[in-house]
């Protein structure tokens, strides 16, 4: 059980992904956190009683923000809402309260059992956890809400970020984002990664982690078999006796990844590079993992490859 009660806040315009009712019930599996949902998508979905939604269209959003500004908030497109990420303990403030903790996160994942990570423990010693904006969590008080006005390196960052229509990342990483404002400031913060974070140029579940004194990404070459099961995300490899390891995460991340939804049992399922399916054994040994492992045909890869191709012709021909 966690004592601090954390929230986050995830505002999202468009038709959600279909496999977001994984997400929700993989969110409704940590009844110690919360979570607000602002949108204008209006399917029918089981929400969590964790879980709870405010409708409202893109424009009222953007008056809902503007409001909190005296200056004008460029949101052109709800990508950019990314950047507002930071400023949400401000934005929002009226929705978070009886909180001790507010956050963002994608819902381009699914969770694991966030307790078994960010626990009271790790909580009570710090001020943010989480670095990347797919998951973090911050102290609610008003210092840390309003922290990202603050300026990096005498600049006011946050108001080129709220006014040029353009991606700024300010949410994640240390490019004069957040997380430079809280080192700078001498915040208290946990940037462990307890996350899977998907390899977006491969087909299969490569992992990403981030190397903190390099400020990038190197990439973690095992073809790892997920699963979740009974509120919890593992990966499972082979090692070299054939036996099965298991890894525990705090959550798995498919950005910019197209996944086909075959689940029935929404408690136990495995996640392949292009699927979520039922598990068909009890992956004891060797053989079940090979079978529970295989893979579709998947045109992940070269979509992505081709997309990136046409995008970089275009920016030629426009020089």
């Amino acid at each position: 059980m966690v004592r601090n009660k954390c929230v986050f806040i995830i505002p999202y315009f468009g038709k959600f992904n279909n496999y977001f009712q994984l997400f929700l019930n993989s969110a409704g599996n940590n009844p110690d956190f919360s979570w607000i949902i602002f949108t204008d998508d209006h399917d029918s979905y089981k929400y969590p009683e964790n879980v709870d939604v405010h409708y409202l269209s893109f424009s009222e959003f953007k008056i809902l923000v503007q409001k909190k500004f005296d200056f004008e908030v460029s949101i052109e497109y709800p990508y950019r809402i990314a950047d507002l990420r930071p400023a949400f303990g401000y934005i929002f403030n009226d929705y978070i309260q009886n909180y001790d903790f507010w956050g963002y996160c994608d819902c381009d994942l699914i969770f694991g059992r966030l307790s078994h990570f960010w626990n009271d423990d790790i909580l009570e010693k710090n001020d943010k956890v989480g670095m990347f904006g797919h998951a973090s969590l911050i102290r609610n008080k008003r210092e840390f809400n309003e922290s990202f006005m603050k300026s990096i390196n005498k600049q006011k960052v946050y108001k080129n970020v709220l006014t040029e229509n353009r991606n700024h990342s300010f949410d994640e990483e240390f490019n004069n984002s957040i997380n430079n404002i809280f080192m700078n400031q001498g915040y208290r913060t946990n940037f462990e990664e307890y996350q899977a974070n998907t390899y977006t140029k491969s087909s299969n579940f490569f992992l990403t982690q981030y190397d903190f004194y390099k400020n990038s990404y190197h990439v973690v070459r095992e073809k790892n078999l997920f699963i979740y099961i009974d509120g919890h995300v593992f990966s499972l490899n082979l090692d070299g006796d054939g036996e099965i390891v298991k890894k525990e995460y705090l959550y798995i991340h498919f950005q910019s990844r197209k996944m086909k939804n075959k689940v029935t049992n929404y408690e136990r399922f495995k996640m392949i590079p292009n699927a979520f399916e039922d598990i068909n054994t009890q992956l004891k040994n060797k053989m079940n993992f090979l079978h529970e492992k295989k893979k579709h045909v998947n045109l992940h890869y070269f979509k992505l490859r081709t997309s990136n191709l046409l995008k970089k012709i275009k920016k030629r021909m426009r020089q």
